[in-house]
């Protein structure tokens, strides 16, 4: 059974909400609220398991403009106790994508990944978090019910 809702204010810039509601319009969707909600669920279902103390294991996708190469070799060497391997494939003549598996106790992850989102020209960041092993029978709700 789904839970109540409750109504709430969010502000975004104008050209978020637009690609929103043109991808809500594309993809059928029922609203920008189910949207929300369901990229909500999504990154609560990523981050919380970044806030225990226990060990994650997992792999961060980026992708990237070739100028912050660098930048991110230097992040992955300040984490290199967390960071398993890594791969990189050039795209072109500009973009990056970088494969970074890691694996430790979540505060040393969260550090890697909160100095990459703080790194400049990464168009795309998406993390896949494998919950620790304590956590694994713990159903996590990543979808509206219906």
């Amino acid at each position: 059974m789904a839970s109540a809702l409750i109504k709430t204010g969010i502000a975004f810039p104008r050209e978020v909400l637009e690609r929103l509601d043109a991808l809500v319009r594309e993809m059928g969707l029922p609203s920008r609220s189910h949207a929300v909600v369901e990229a909500t669920i999504k990154y609560l279902a990523e981050r919380s398991m970044l806030i225990t103390s226990d060990r994650v294991e997992g792999i961060a996708c980026l992708i990237h403009n070739i100028d912050v190469v660098h930048n991110i070799a230097l992040i992955e060497q300040e984490h290199s106790d967390v960071v398993k391997a890594s791969l990189a494939i050039r795209l072109g003549n500009h973009n990056v994508v970088k494969l970074i598996v890691f694996e430790g106790f979540s505060p040393r992850v969260r550090s890697l990944l909160e100095s990459l989102e703080k790194t400049g020209s990464i168009y795309v960041i998406t993390n896949v978090i494998n919950p620790p092993k304590k956590n694994r029978n713990n159903k996590i709700k990543t979808r509206i019910d219906k």
